[in-house]
């Protein structure tokens, strides 16, 4: 009796051992599915990510093109203006020394105008004498 009872009690105790090995196992696998799903969804966040990195990186290259173009565009304009400006200013220099050359030639005629009215003046003056 005292064989069967060991036996009974070496049985149930391989029993209960399988069991927690059961368990253990069981456990195992349910953490084993959790951080699976976690890890697909990590997965599926970072292709997300990578795609909006993407996009934006391909916005940025977009935008960076763009702004190239308007930069060229301005100052492309920026130097014709200054060429127009610097092209103004020569001119303006040419009017101003064709203003004094005219001044200078209205002074000489305007000298010119007096010495005739003083040689008129004293030639009427001799002619009355």
């Amino acid at each position: 009796v005292r064989v069967r009872v060991e036996e009974r009690v070496e049985v149930a105790i391989q029993a209960e051992s399988a069991a927690r090995s059961r368990v253990d196992a069981a456990r195992v696998a349910s953490t084993n599915k959790r951080f699976s799903a976690i890890e697909a969804a990590a997965q599926a966040r970072a292709a997300e990510f990578t795609e909006q990195l993407s996009r934006l990186a391909t916005d940025c290259t977009t935008s960076t093109a763009a702004l190239q173009a308007d930069t060229a565009r301005l100052t492309t304009a920026a130097d014709a203006a200054a060429a127009g400006v610097a092209a103004h200013t020569a001119q303006l220099a040419d009017v101003n020394a064709a203003i004094a050359a005219a001044e200078r030639a209205l002074d000489d005629v305007q000298s010119q105008a007096r010495r005739a009215r003083d040689q008129a003046a004293e030639v009427a003056g001799e002619i009355r004498a």
